[in-house]
C-alpha cells in the first residue's frame, strides 16, 4: 500500500511529532507499505531523501489541503494518514476527508469530543486515537469509525543504566534527590506553574529538602518572541524562591534540540519523573520514563492513568475547566496540594519508587515498543479501505 504521512513536525525534527513520523514510517515500510512524508510546517521548500525517509514540504501554507490533496494524487497513493490535532484546522480536515481516503491518528485529550471534531471525524476513514479512554469519547460522541492505536518507545535508546555516570555526563550533582519534568512550555496545559506551587510547598513543610533536593525542568523557560504562549518559568521560579533549587536546560540548546539518546540520560538520572499535565492525549515522556526504569508522578484524568496505573502516582482531580477554542471541552484541574503531597512521599520512599520504575519497564516492553505500536496498523488499514 502507498500511504502518505501527514504531519506537523519533520521525522528529522527531534520533538514528540518528528520521533513518532520517524519511528512509525518505518515501522510501516517493514510491513510492506511505501511510505511518503508531507511536513505541514518546519520546512517551508524542497523535497528529500533522508536516510531512507522520503520528505515533502508544503511550500503554499502549513495546512493548505488542496496541496496535501495534489500530492496524494500525483504519487496515487491509496490513502493519507494524518498524524497531529486535527480540532484546529477543523474546517480544512472536513474537506481533506472529502477529497481522499484519510485517516485520522490524532489524540482526544478532553470530554466531550465537540460538534466540531464529530463533522471531522465522520468525513474521515477512521480516527486512530492513542487512548483507550479516547475511543470511549468518541463513541461517546457517536462515531464508531474509531479504534486504538498507541505510540511506541525505541527500547535501544531507552533503558536503564548507571545513574552515577549519567548525572557526571549532564553536570547534575550525584548528592540530590531530582526531581525531572519534561515537556513543552506552552499554554498552560503541562501545568508548570503548578508544579513549581508544590514543590515550594513541599520545601516549606520540610525544609530539610531545600538542601537535599533539586527540581529540573527540560522545557523552554521564557515567554518571549521565539515562545509567545509561554510562560515566563524563570520568573515564577524566583517569585517562589527557588532560584537555587530549580534548573532549566539552556535555552538555545534547548531550542536547537537534544537526541533521543540524550533525553534517555536525563531519565537514567533523575529519581522521579513528574508529568503534571491537565490533560494528555497520550504522554510520550511517561512510557519514555518508564523504558528507562523511572517511575512517574501524572495527573488521574485521560490517558495518563492508562500509561501508568498502579506502577507510579496519580494526582487527584479538584475540578475541570473550559477549552473554549475546542467549542466548550473540558479538561482537569489536578491538586497542587495532592501533588505536593506525593512529591512528599516519592522522596520518602526510595524503595517503592524503585520498584515501580522497574515495574514501568516491564510494562513498555510488552505493551508500548514501535514495534508493538505498528501491529495495530494491519486490522485498521485493512478495515479502513
Amino acid at each position: 500500500m502507498k500511504i502518505l504521512w501527514w504531519t506537523p513536525a519533520s521525522p528529522l525534527a527531534p520533538t514528540g511529532y518528528g520521533r513518532v513520523t520517524n519511528n512509525m514510517a518505518r515501522q510501516l515500510e517493514k510491513m510492506g507499505h511505501e511510505v511518503h512524508i508531507l511536513v505541514a510546517g518546519g520546512q517551508r521548500h524542497g523535497n528529500f531523501t533522508v536516510d531512507g525517509l522520503r520528505i515533502y514540504s508544503n511550500p503554499v501554507g502549513a495546512m493548505n489541503v488542496e496541496y496535501a490533496v495534489r500530492l496524494f494524487k500525483k504519487l496515487q497513493a491509496d490513502v493519507c494518514i494524518y498524524h497531529g490535532d486535527f480540532w484546529p484546522y477543523a474546517s480544512s480536515m472536513e474537506d481533506a476527508g472529502g477529497e481522499m481516503p484519510l485517516i485520522l491518528h490524532s489524540p482526544i485529550d478532553h470530554w466531550p469530543v465537540t460538534e466540531m471534531e464529530l463533522k471531522v471525524i465522520r468525513k474521515a476513514k477512521m480516527l486512530i486515537t492513542l487512548s483507550r479512554c479516547g475511543v470511549q469519547w468518541v463513541k461517546d460522541g457517536g462515531c464508531e469509525n474509531v479504534a486504538y492505536g498507541p505510540h511506541g518507545c525505541d527500547l535501544s535508546i531507552y533503558h536503564p543504566d548507571n545513574f552515577l555516570d549519567a548525572r557526571k555526563t549532564l553536570g547534575w550533582p550525584d548528592d540530590k534527590f531530582i526531581y525531572l519534568t519534561v515537556a513543552t512550555n506552552k499554554g498552560d496545559r503541562k501545568n508548570h506553574a503548578g508544579m513549581l506551587r508544590a514543590y515550594k510547598s513541599l520545601l516549606k513543610r520540610r525544609p530539610d529538602a531545600r538542601d537535599l533536593t533539586l527540581l529540573v525542568i527540560h522545557t523552554y523557560p521564557f515567554r518571549d518572541e521565539v515562545n509567545e504562549e509561554g510562560y515566563d518559568l524563570m520568573n515564577i521560579a524566583i517569585s517562589l524562591g527557588l532560584q537555587a533549587n530549580v534548573l532549566f536546560p539552556d535555552p538555545l540548546t534547548y531550542l536547537e534540540g537534544i537526541s533521543d539518546a540524550q533525553m534517555a540520560m536525563m531519565y537514567q538520572a533523575a529519581d522521579v519523573h513528574v508529568l503534571p499535565s491537565k490533560t494528555e492525549g497520550f504522554g510520550l515522556p511517561l512510557i519514555e520514563a518508564g523504558a528507562c526504569s523511572l517511575a512517574s508522578i501524572t495527573t488521574r484524568f485521560a490517558s495518563m492513568p492508562e500509561l501508568v496505573g498502579n506502577d507510579g502516582w496519580l494526582i487527584d482531580v479538584v475540578d475541570m475547566e473550559v477549552q473554549q477554542l475546542l467549542g466548550y471541552a473540558w479538561q482537569s484541574i489536578p491538586s497542587t496540594a495532592h501533588l505536593s503531597t506525593l512529591l512528599e512521599y516519592v522522596y520518602d520512599h526510595p524503595d517503592e519508587l524503585r520498584e515501580c520504575g522497574r515495574r514501568m519497564r516491564r510494562k513498555v516492553e510488552t505493551g508500548f515498543t514501535w514495534e508493538k505500536a505498528a501491529s495495530y496498523w494491519g486490522p485498521i488499514l485493512e478495515k479502513a479501505l
